[in-house]
């Protein structure tokens, strides 16, 4: 079950569990994201795959393309996940 406490403003913040999903989304995501990077998986998402694991504007991309963009948004990923650590109020996404 998951602990409520409130802050002065009376927004609830989740404690317990919502921090450990947090983690786990980004560690999956982490995961993924290293194969893509470093471990050959953007060669074998290149072309029609690329509309299924990344999205439909990816279905020209080169290898290097679908890398360079995995990284953008993995950074992106981690730094917001570390601003939600911070300050757990500006977990809405």
């Amino acid at each position: 079950m998951e602990q409520k406490t409130f802050s002065r403003s009376g927004l609830a913040v989740f404690s317990s569990n919502s921090l450990r999903l947090g983690r786990e989304e980004v560690n999956l995501e982490s995961i993924y994201c290293w194969w893509i990077i470093g471990y050959g998986g953007a060669k074998w998402i290149e072309g029609w795959k690329s509309f299924f694991m990344i999205e439909w504007f990816a279905l020209d991309w080169t290898a290097e393309q679908i890398r360079l963009y995995v990284l953008i948004i993995w950074l992106f990923s981690v730094i917001w996940f570390i601003v939600g650590v911070i300050k757990p109020e500006l977990r809405f996404y």
